[in-house]
Order: C-alpha cells, then structure tokens, then sequence
C-alpha cells in the first residue's frame, strides 16, 4: 500500500477527495517507488522468475490516488498499464468536518477507560465503519489477485486507509490507530495468507 503524493492545500486542514496533488518535488520518492514496486502483471513475461515480482495495480477512486500511481508509472517507463479502481480504499468520510481545521476533530472525541474513542463525524463514517470498509476491500482485491494467479497487488490510497489495514492485518486494537506513521509516497508491506 502506498499513500498519495503531498496535497496542495493547507496542512492544518481537513480535506475531502477534491484536493489534487503536489509532484513536481518529488523526484527522488517517486523514483524509489518506481524501482522498488512490482510492476503491473500485463508488463510481465509468462517467466517464472519475473512472474513472482507480477502485481495487479490499484488505486482508491481519488484523483490524487490515481496521479500518484500514473507518476510511478510513468518513471518506471511505463504507459498504459492497466490501474483498477476500489473505492473501498478510499480515505475516512470526515462527513461535514472537511475544510474545518484539525482542532474541529476535538469536539468529536469521546474519552472512556483511559481510551480516546472518535465518534462519526457528521455526514461521515467512524472508525469501525472505515475498518469494516477496508476489510472488505483487501478480501476483495487479495481474492482477485490470486483467482488470476497474480502474487502481489499494489494499492495506492490514503493515510487513514494504510492505518485501518495497518490494524487489521495485524489484528490491532482501535486505539491502536493513529500508532502508524504514513508519509507522502510511504510504502507499507504486508504478507496475506488464505487464513487471514
């Protein structure tokens, strides 16, 4: 999973799935990802060896997602490659809380048992809603990847997303959420197996 590049907007924002992004200084991230990542499976000869470094390529529905994911690409020399949208990756809905400032969060934060619990934003989607969201999306595309014999699948998609699978793969509590650091162009690993 690979989040979006930086976005053109202020930092101290909540922002919704219309803020485009920042590519022109990111030369040396988009180069790493580029050399580092698997490369779309319909790029890859029928060979063994390079069948296992085969991905299908994903991204969550957003434009940013997608401009990210096209930039790699097209450092890695490729074009047209075929890039499938799952809008189950797309990012938390902070509902009526975007454009507000972070600080507007605060008024949804419930505080219990030594926890901090963040209810649904109006108009949004909680925590639990975003993970069970995110669930289903990796079932979805993991199940797609192996029904075509493909042994990686790449996604690029939003922080709080890399987060919710962040959790789940590792079977994290809620709390646990905000542990996982997710910078423009990161690139978060994980191992999927049939029993997961």
């Amino acid at each position: 999973m690979v989040r979006h590049a930086p976005v053109n907007t202020a930092s101290d924002r909540i922002y919704g799935d219309d803020v485009d992004v920042v590519l022109g200084n990111q030369t040396t991230q988009i180069r790493n990802l580029a050399q580092s990542l698997p490369l779309p499976a319909s790029l890859i000869d029928r060979m063994q060896e390079q069948q296992q470094s085969a991905a299908k390529w994903y991204y969550s529905g957003v434009p940013r997602t997608r401009k990210s994911a096209l930039a790699v690409l097209e450092r890695a020399g490729i074009q047209n490659a075929p890039l499938y949208e799952d809008t189950g990756f797309k990012e938390q809905n902070f509902g009526d809380l975007i454009g507000k400032r972070h600080g507007d969060v605060l008024d949804h934060v419930v505080f219990g048992e030594g926890k901090m619990l963040v209810a649904a934003p109006p108009a949004g989607e909680d925590i639990s809603q975003l993970l069970e969201r995110v669930c289903a999306a990796i079932k979805r595309v993991y199940l797609d990847a192996l029904c075509a014999g493909i042994p990686n699948v790449v996604v690029f998609t939003h922080g709080g997303t890399i987060r919710a699978a962040h959790m789940l793969l590792n079977a994290l509590p809620q709390d646990r959420y905000i542990d996982l650091d997710t910078p423009p162009f990161s690139c978060h690993k994980y191992e999927i197996s049939g029993d997961q």
